[in-house]
């Protein structure tokens, strides 16, 4: 089996079965090689793609994990220097200096992230040939600019990621040991971001892109307040949001959806709202594609072109596998839906005996019951209520959160706040352990609470 370098290692059981790549592979986009062919080949545009593709427009994309953020974040990024080289794409996707200041982040400490992020895609940028031959004939005045912005953001980084000669000689020439940096001390975010604007025009760049992503991926990030201390800055920042030649594209997980609409960017209209929800079709296509990809040969229709066709007639005949698959993903407890379907199609495969070269009525029904099993285990652990002082339970509550952090905690447990009884906050909680109570969900109240305050002492709450 050939493939990418970075691809995972095949299988004997996908040899056998006469693919050329594992169509498993890459199921975190990250994983998958800066290829647009590739790209194209395998990436599914989910039906809201086209706004987050609006390239005059700031939207935020929220998913689940699994639920193809990164995903459209790549493609988009991918797409935008394929289709405008005089464009700039700048990724905000490290946080870890941001988590010394919560829970009161500010733009101000967005900003030295935003510079970092911002000179590494210069770095990126000019280093390609036809940009580089532009830059150096630009004036010495903004080559001098441009140099001290890389100097003052990337420190000793810019001689190790200069490739290029030329570039290395240009910035010795142009080097200022004067300009330690180029904006005034507490300059803000946005005038600084409109100065940077002006600057890269007369470079050539016309456009400013910055993908903010990963934030469900931080280990710093944990519970759903800090990710949305985090975010709050820049989606509440109308300025920023506001400037000329600059577009925002967020790609947040579902639990922000509140964060989100409640958000004065949104609020205004400047930032466009587009949950990923996937539907049938365009799960049956993102399989198809990987199985049509990885079992083509040069030259050669795909050996299987949908997952049928590694199903003996008896299956086909008596069950409908693409839509149990997708039933499964959709469902899956913490998997967004592309990444579950494609686990579970892995699974089916690599478990199943393949007699006569296809997967048996009686591989399938042991798959089925595998998953099955599985789904009572965790219906079991999810139903099975904890014994809980609710007195000291309530006092926590009411100790920790505020009347707005309570409505957010309803808005995440679907209970519609304002249907909930009582006039003073304290008789809302009350009233909202009852019902949980009596909906057998009192596991995932605890849960969604601790989340949201990580150190308060829920232990406590629990009978010895």
């Amino acid at each position: 089996m050939t493939g990418y370098d970075s691809e995972p290692n095949s299988s004997p059981r996908l040899e056998e079965l006469g693919f050329i790549h594992d169509p498993f592979s890459y199921s975190e986009a990250e994983k998958m090689p800066k290829d647009l062919d590739l790209w194209e080949r395998l990436f599914v545009k989910h039906p809201g793609f086209d706004r987050i593709r609006d390239t005059n427009q700031s939207a935020a994309l929220l998913a689940e994990r699994g639920g193809g953020k990164t995903a459209h974040r790549l493609y988009f990024s991918y797409m935008l220097a394929a289709q405008h080289p005089n464009w700039l794409v700048i990724n905000h996707d490290s946080f870890v200096s941001l988590a010394e200041e919560l829970p009161n982040i500010t733009t101000s400490d967005h900003f030295k992230a935003l510079m970092s992020c911002i000179a590494k895609a210069l770095i990126v940028y000019v280093q390609k040939q036809t940009h580089k031959e532009t830059f150096l004939e630009k004036h010495l005045v903004e080559r001098r600019w441009f140099w001290g912005f890389l100097n003052a953001y990337l420190y000793e980084e810019i001689q190790f990621e200069l490739k290029d000669n030329s570039l290395r000689t240009d910035f010795e020439v142009c080097e200022d040991p004067s300009l330690t940096s180029p904006f005034q001390q507490n300059i803000p975010l946005d005038t600084a971001i409109k100065s940077i604007v002006k600057h890269l025009n007369s470079l050539g760049i016309e456009r400013l892109f910055f993908l903010v992503d990963g934030i469900d991926g931080s280990d710093e990030f944990k519970d759903i307040d800090d990710m949305a201390a985090l975010v709050n800055p820049l989606l509440n920042g109308l300025s920023l949001l506001s400037i000329p030649g600059v577009i925002w594209k967020f790609f947040l997980p579902q639990s922000l959806e509140r964060t989100i609409l409640d958000s004065s960017g949104y609020k205004t209209g400047r930032l466009y709202y587009v949950p990923i929800k996937w539907d049938s079709n365009s799960l049956i296509e993102f399989l198809n594609a990987r199985l049509n990809w990885a079992s083509k040969q040069p030259e050669q229709p795909a050996l299987y072109q949908r997952v049928e066709d590694l199903c003996s007639q008896e299956v086909l005949t008596l069950t409908n596998v693409e839509g149990e698959l997708i039933k499964i993903a959709v469902n899956h407890p913490y998997l967004g839906p592309p990444r579950a379907l494609l686990q579970l199609t892995d699974k089916l495969v690599h478990q199943s005996e393949f007699c006569n070269g296809r997967i048996s009525l009686k591989d399938w029904e042991a798959f089925h019951q595998r998953i099955q099993t599985h789904q009572e285990r965790e219906e079991d652990t999810k139903n099975k209520q904890p014994k809980i002082d609710r007195a000291k339970f309530v006092d926590l509550l009411d100790t920790y959160f505020n009347l707005n952090d309570l409505k957010r905690l309803c808005f995440e447990l679907k209970v519609d706040y304002d249907n909930i009884e009582g006039s003073i906050k304290r008789s809302k909680i009350e009233n909202l352990y009852l019902r949980l109570e009596r909906e057998s969900r009192l596991s995932e109240l605890i849960d969604r609470a601790r989340r949201h305050r990580p150190k308060a002492p829920w232990n406590d709450v629990f009978f010895q």
